[in-house]
C-alpha cells in the first residue's frame, strides 16, 4: 500500500485502485464524537487526509480492529507500525478507541520520528 501497489519492482495492484482504496470515500464526518477521534473511512482504511490526527502527517492511514489492534503507514515518513494487545483505555465503548490510538501510539510515535 505505502508503495501504491509495488512490491520489489513488481506491479501487484495497479496504482489508481491502491489511491482510490486510501482516499477520502466522501462518507459523513462527525470527527470527535464523545471525546474520540474519528478519523474519516476510504475503502476499508481510515485516512488522514484532513489532518484529524493533528501531529500526524496527512498521508497517514490505519486499519484497526478489537482492542486497538493497529497497522498505521506513514509513507512521507517511511514508516509501518504494528500493535498487537489489548484497550489502550478502560471504559464502555473503548474496545477500539481512536483516541487513545492517538494519545498514547500515533502522537509520541511520531514525535520520536521528528
Amino acid at each position: 500500500m505505502m508503495r501504491r501497489g509495488d512490491w520489489d519492482c513488481r506491479s501487484l495492484v495497479p496504482p489508481s485502485i491502491v489511491d482510490r482504496v486510501l482516499s477520502y470515500a466522501d462518507t459523513p464526518v462527525p470527527r470527535r464524537l464523545e471525546g474520540n477521534t474519528v478519523p474519516a473511512c476510504g475503502l476499508g482504511w481510515c485516512t488522514n487526509f484532513d489532518g484529524n490526527w493533528q501531529n500526524v502527517p496527512r498521508d497517514a492511514f490505519a486499519v484497526a480492529g478489537a482492542g486497538n489492534q493497529v497497522l498505521l503507514a506513514v509513507p512521507s515518513q517511511d514508516l509501518i507500525f504494528v500493535r498487537n494487545g489489548r484497550a489502550l483505555e478502560e471504559g464502555p465503548g473503548r474496545a477500539m478507541s481512536w483516541r487513545g490510538l492517538e494519545r498514547y501510539l500515533f502522537d509520541p510515535l511520531l514525535e520520536a520520528v521528528r
